[in-house]
């Protein structure tokens, strides 16, 4: 196997502009793990239950503009807007467990956070996204879809605009669709792919650029469909957005991945279709994708990768199994962890009524509250080497959340680190991703979960896909034209 090529830095990210104090991240009440139940089962599934399929980027939302409601009003304080998300832009009439949707507000009118649930369900003590008065602020969401194929949007102080973004969808495995257009999730030990500071200009990428990554996985290239990445624009120069793309740019789609302000550092998931890189580069045929820089000003980008989705062509991986969201670890109440110090790793371990015997990950969203320096925070599955990966970037006395998909070991632990200064953490699961194929319903049943549900269970080691070859740079691309999303 050839050596990883990275076009990465040596440490993880800090950011280093100050930033207007927001409100606290979602309400103070925490939820309490309920108790384990007496026997743990999972219920049958058919070939395509939790399994992924990715979307062009469409807008099913925009209180802007009377997409996906009927007025032209912003989000109230503690106002809710239910939003049909199914039977639109690509996802399935029936049939869907949970959507992925990139969330963006734009002209707050107060420091806040907006709750996304599934339609139907009691608003749950979570929050989605955290932002300041008068932000643009994106993060992705994956939220289980709830009656009538609705998710329910919760703001809780002053007023929002609020656009969502549908980039996939997860099925309930009631149907089995065409071969091929789905797939399960396959993590790799999260790596850093990507990085402008460490180029060999060190320029960041310049208004109205765009960048082609290819990722050479081996094997398993014709295999990847999409890849989840974590991109971080770095020190804008002005205000503007990033976009990430399938890799053809006449299809780029009209819609933002992250939204960046002048100076700060700004995280964001992405899960990015992928096409195969016929010309230009050095391995034929290897999964590439696109990310767009708007034409308003220059940043520097770091792209780091934790997984990718296939087209279930070997019947194993990972599924998605939505959860009523659910707050795992909030630091300021001893809840799951204590608040981590500065160079500090914090082990955490799943509660046991979301824990069952296929569990080896999950899909949440992480939130630092108030740390005092600047940091980042890194989030790994225990038992790995700590990964040279940033999961968010948090400037002093900030409130920053970041979706996370994270790896479980066989004690369903992951790890926690701060790089600077002391912050609190929040991390609220909407999901858990499980072993496909599903133990068989025999092993499925034990009587004492701490006990005996860890030897039970399949593998010693959760197994990570393998990490990419290498990594590089289309050498030659057209750029789009002019765009006006």
């Amino acid at each position: 196997m050839r050596k990883i090529l990275i076009t990465g830095a040596v440490g993880a990210l800090v950011g280093v502009v100050a930033m207007t104090t927001p409100a606290l991240a979602q309400p103070a009440g925490t939820i309490a793990p309920t108790a384990a139940p007496e026997a743990v089962t999972v219920a049958s599934a058919s070939a395509s239950t939790g399994a992924y399929t990715s979307l062009k980027a469409a807008r099913v939302l925009d209180t802007r503009s009377r997409n996906g409601v009927t007025t032209m009003t912003p989000l109230t304080a503690g106002g809710t807007v239910t939003v049909q998300v199914t039977g639109r832009s690509g996802v399935p009439t029936s049939d869907v467990a949970a959507v992925v949707l990139n969330v963006t507000v734009t002209s707050p009118t107060a420091a806040s956070y907006l709750t996304l649930y599934p339609t139907g369900q009691a608003r749950p003590a979570t929050s989605s996204i955290n932002f300041v008065r008068g932000s643009t602020r994106a993060n992705l969401v994956t939220v289980p879809v709830g009656a009538g194929g609705k998710v329910s949007i919760f703001n809780g102080i002053g007023t929002t605009h609020a656009i969502a973004d549908v980039q996939g969808y997860y099925l309930s495995g009631a149907t089995i669709p065409t071969a091929g257009t789905w797939g399960s999730y396959q993590p790799v030990a999260p790596v850093r792919l990507y990085d402008t500071r460490a180029s060999t200009s060190g320029k960041p990428l310049p208004p109205g650029a765009v960048r082609w990554g290819i990722v050479n996985f081996g094997e398993a290239n014709p295999r990847v469909r999409a890849l989840a990445l974590n991109v971080t624009a770095v020190s804008p120069s002005g205000s503007g957005y990033l976009t990430a793309f399938q890799g053809d740019p006449n299809r780029i789609p009209a819609t933002s991945s992250l939204n960046y302000t002048a100076g700060q550092t700004t995280p964001n998931m992405v899960i990015v279709p992928t096409s195969l890189c016929l010309t230009d580069c050095s391995d034929p045929n290897t999964p590439i994708f696109g990310l767009y820089n708007s034409r308003t000003a220059s940043t520097q980008v770091i792209v780091d990768l934790v997984g990718y989705y296939d087209d279930n062509s070997t019947g194993q991986g990972l599924r998605f199994s939505p959860v009523t969201p659910q707050r795992i670890v909030d630091s300021r109440s001893s809840l799951g962890a204590a608040p981590l110090t500065k160079d500090t790793e914090r082990t955490v371990t799943l509660p046991e009524n979301l824990a069952g015997i296929d569990t080896y990950g999950i899909v949440g969203n992480v939130t630092a509250v108030r740390p005092t320096a600047d940091t980042y925070v890194s989030l790994w599955q225990t038992g790995d080497d700590r990964p040279n990966v940033s999961n968010l970037n948090a400037t002093a006395q900030a409130i920053v959340a970041n979706m996370a998909m994270v790896g479980l070991d066989q004690n369903y632990r992951f790890n926690a680190y701060n790089n600077a200064g002391t912050t609190n953490l929040l991390v609220d699961v909407t999901g858990t991703f499980e072993q496909w194929p599903p133990t068989p319903a025999k092993v499925q049943t034990t009587t004492g979960l701490t006990k005996n549900l860890s030897a039970a269970r399949s593998r010693t080691t959760p197994a990570h896909a393998e990490s990419p070859q290498s990594f590089e740079l289309a050498s030659a691309r057209p750029a789009p034209g002019p765009r006006n999303p």
